[in-house]
């Protein structure tokens, strides 16, 4: 490999490259909208001057400010979204149980739980509805994208439906022992 190139790897990826990828990270992009904003600068600018942790109610503040602006969301409604928000907390009280200081989740933390929380939901309760929304999503995102974009969009959705069919032979053949 010319020096040339491996100076061009060392270099830190641009905010343009980073948009670039995550314009093609068809889940991410679809949980985004789950919530209501069209990336995730919009997603972290709203959200990451929120206070952390949980008010006396027993609700995150974070889930009090998604829950206030409920009519933007498509697919999850506040009722799921205090659902999830229980979720957490009791995972967190769980692994905190024995602390001496117990851990607070940072707003990207408990982002990350809460998408989980929403693609194991729909994953596990609603798939075919999962597989139906994915792919609506996907079809009306490629409308704006190039055909380099769709075909790696058609990639991430086949690759789900193919994890499914692992899962489901796996679970077959756990259960037959």
């Amino acid at each position: 490999m010319s020096p040339r190139r491996r100076a061009n790897r060392s270099k830190a990826p641009t905010t343009q490259g980073y948009a670039k990828l995550e314009g093609n990270l068809a889940l991410l992009a679809w949980l985004h909208h789950q919530l209501g904003y069209k990336n995730t600068r919009d997603l972290l600018k709203d959200i990451s001057q929120i206070n952390e942790g949980y008010s006396e109610t027993g609700c995150s503040h974070i889930f009090t400010h998604l829950a206030a602006r409920s009519r933007l969301m498509h697919g999850v409604t506040t009722d799921d979204l205090q659902r999830y928000d229980d979720n957490i907390r009791d995972h967190l009280a769980s692994i905190n149980r024995g602390r001496a200081k117990p851990i607070t989740l940072r707003y990207f933390q408990y982002l990350a739980a809460l998408y989980t929380e929403i693609y194991l939901d729909w994953y596990c309760n609603r798939s075919e509805k999962l597989l139906g929304s994915l792919n609506e999503f996907v079809s009306q995102h490629n409308v704006y994208c190039s055909p380099r974009a769709i075909a790696s969009n058609w990639g991430k959705t086949s690759r789900h439906y193919l994890i499914r069919a692992q899962l489901r032979k796996k679970s077959r053949e756990q259960c037959k022992s």
